[in-house]
């Protein structure tokens, strides 16, 4: 069997009510060569189910609640993708998405990471509708990455439950790693209850860990 041209990396954790959505996105992307990676960690709903009985190209694995560092880094050392790309669970995917992604990527064999901007939506009247202007951030579900870089970077840290990806960003800063924005939606994220950022308590106690963690390591590289 040859290699997939994408790997789709999702972690689940009780992402029952929106993760058929979030498969069906990738789904409907313009590309026969993918793999999707759903990483169910720990998980106490019927997610897992969900995802079990729409059958291929998603391929279930599972491990005991880890956290979404661990289950990003799982689902990175069992991908067989040339580029990785990531979902959460309750996001979604423009159509086009992977299609410009590869593209830049395929016309610069220099260029590491591809990234393009953040659309937010909100729930009015049974329907998701976008708010606000697309932003970019560093999200690992805004980019489209060669699997290599994960070796020079580095895997995410799994100590992190929050933030690891912005974590991720600042390493791949301090490596002078080659990453493009580009102006164009990437992911649609869901605003609900459930989002870890209602938690303000936790954005503040690991934002803080990470911007702690990244002067340390800036003074280790200039020192």
């Amino acid at each position: 069997m040859s290699a997939p041209r994408v790997s789709v990396i999702m972690p689940l954790h009780n992402g029952e009510a929106f993760v058929v959505d979030a498969l069906q996105s990738v789904c409907e992307q313009d590309l026969a060569q993918l793999e999707i990676l759903v990483v169910d960690d720990g998980s106490d709903d019927g997610g897992a189910d969900r995802v079990r009985a729409c059958g291929a190209p998603a391929r279930l694995l599972t491990q005991p609640r880890s956290g979404p560092a661990a289950a990003r880094n799982r689902g990175i050392r069992a991908a067989r993708g040339a580029y990785l790309a990531f979902i959460d669970a309750d996001d979604r995917w423009p159509d086009d998405r992977l299609a410009w992604q590869i593209a830049a990527l395929d016309a610069d064999p220099g260029l590491a990471v591809v990234q393009g901007q953040l659309q937010e939506l909100h729930e009015w009247e049974g329907q998701w509708v976008a708010t606000g202007a697309p932003l970019f951030a560093n999200s690992l579900c805004t980019g489209l990455f060669r699997r290599e870089v994960f070796n020079s970077v580095g895997y995410l840290d799994e100590s992190l439950v929050y933030c690891e990806d912005v974590d991720w960003f600042f390493a791949a800063a301090t490596a002078a790693t080659a990453i493009r924005r580009e102006p164009r939606v990437a992911t649609l994220y869901r605003r609900h209850a459930g989002n870890l950022t209602n938690r303000r308590d936790l954005v503040r106690h690991y934002t803080l860990r990470v911007v702690a963690k990244h002067r340390r390591r800036l003074r280790a590289e200039s020192s």
